[in-house]
């Protein structure tokens, strides 16, 4: 038996960016429960930085992310929080090609982020 889930099917809510960059998308207002994150790096030959914001309009290369995803270069990377991951002011993300807080070049190429969240 074999099962085919995205991560679609884990929350009753799919944000989808085919173009994430170094300008931050605002997911969400208000408290959100993030349950999977995905995102494609693959047309890139260097890691990517997924940046993630407890706030609603974050200044990228100087706010301080909440959460920071390495994803490195040629690969898709899915993350599962099973019992959900709060952010209570809301849900801002970029996507650059430093880590930490600093960085504010976007990747040379399309990275796609898509969100499952309530």
């Amino acid at each position: 038996m074999s099962t085919n889930l995205s991560i679609a099917d884990l929350a009753a809510n799919l944000w989808s960016d085919s173009d994430f960059d170094a300008t931050f998308e605002l997911i969400k207002t208000g408290s959100t429960l993030i349950y999977a994150i995905e995102v494609d790096n693959e047309s890139n030959t260097v890691s990517s930085y997924a940046k993630f914001y407890n706030a609603t309009a974050p200044t990228v290369g100087t706010t301080a992310p909440d959460m920071v995803i390495e994803v490195p270069a040629a690969e898709k990377l899915t993350v599962v929080f099973p019992q959900g991951l709060t952010f209570g002011t809301g849900l801002s993300a970029a996507c650059v090609t430093v880590g930490g807080t600093t960085g504010t070049s976007g990747p040379a190429n399309n990275v796609t982020l898509e969100v499952a969240y309530t």
